[in-house]
């Protein structure tokens, strides 16, 4: 297993955001519109985990 990585949660927020919008447009049959939020999320995901601390580089600052 990797390192834990530790997120602030309105980050974690704004993807669920976006999963819940990709969804919603999923099941109302608009798939462009899916597609769009879902690639949203996943350049937010991969911009969290590289901007993101680990848990042990907290813990040596605090």
């Amino acid at each position: 297993m990797g390192d834990q990585i530790v997120i602030d949660e309105d980050d974690l927020e704004d993807v669920y955001l976006d999963l819940v919008d990709a969804t919603g447009a999923a099941s109302q049959g608009n798939p462009n519109e899916c597609a769009s939020k879902a690639a949203d999320a996943k350049e937010q995901v991969l911009a969290i985990h590289e901007e993101a601390e680990t848990l042990e580089e907290v813990d040596e600052r605090d």
